[in-house]
């Protein structure tokens, strides 16, 4: 059983974390969400307090792990809002179970895990991975995700989040997604899509956001100001509020 935190009642919302996160980092928008919608916020195989999980072999496997997971909680369909990583899966897992998920929120995330746009490249992070101890890597990227770097409490709940995660699951996760493409795929998701982001995200470019929305047809784009790649801890308000109002937004189902 994955290890999860689950708040509300509702309309379920599903919420996938990013590489080296975990559920701890939805703390604020759980609370913001959970009086209208039930919110579970899972920790994905190999991170956080699911690190002994063993780690799927391709994104679609971690989609059928979390699926299954969330099955065994009787959920039969739901929204769901993925960062990063936990994008990459959620999109996965809406071209594949098209009749499970109502809703898809693309945060921080895009269709192909290339190395372009990235601020470095999936060789060096794994190289790191490898080579040095897990908590300096973690450090390293979470001063990334965040536009004032460690200066900001945000830092330490990136950290605190983070706990559990090896080198052998770290470096497992980055195999299992290495080469994941869907941009061909992406005509095949009718669903409504939420695209948001930082407007500062250094793993993210503005180019594949606008990309990512005109493959989708139903989707929408929101581009947070003075975020980085952190925005529902850097702005929590206005991510809370974007999210929330897309969720509600019955125009979309148009």
């Amino acid at each position: 059983m994955l290890n999860h935190i689950r708040q509300g009642e509702g309309e379920p919302v599903v919420l996938l974390h990013g590489l080296f996160g975990g559920s701890r980092y939805w703390k604020s928008l759980m609370a913001f969400l959970s009086d209208e919608f039930e919110v579970i916020a899972l920790d994905l195989p190999g991170f956080a307090r699911s690190a002994d999980v063993s780690v799927p072999n391709n994104v679609s496997e971690y989609g059928s792990a979390v699926l299954t997971f969330l099955e065994s909680l009787g959920l039969e369909s739901f929204n769901i809002l993925g960062h990063s990583l936990g994008g990459a899966i959620a999109q996965q897992m809406a071209i594949e179970y098209p009749n499970r998920i109502d809703r898809l929120v693309a945060y921080a995330t895009k269709p192909a895990l290339l190395d372009e746009d990235r601020f470095e490249s999936f060789e060096k992070t794994m190289e790191r991975v490898l080579t040095s101890d897990i908590d300096d890597v973690v450090r390293a990227q979470a001063a990334n995700w965040l536009e004032a770097g460690t200066d900001t409490p945000n830092f330490a709940l990136c950290l605190d989040a983070s706990q559990g995660v090896t080198s052998k699951s770290a470096a497992a996760c980055l195999q299992a997604i290495r080469g994941w493409d869907v941009r061909d795929r992406l005509y095949e998701v009718k669903i409504p899509v939420l695209i948001v982001s930082g407007d500062r995200d250094s793993s993210v470019s503005l180019e594949t956001l606008i990309d990512e929305k005109q493959a989708f047809s139903n989707g929408q784009l929101s581009i947070l100001p003075g975020c980085a790649h952190m925005a529902h801890l850097e702005s929590p308000a206005c991510f809370n509020l974007t999210v929330r109002e897309f969720l509600k937004d019955t125009n979309s189902n148009n």
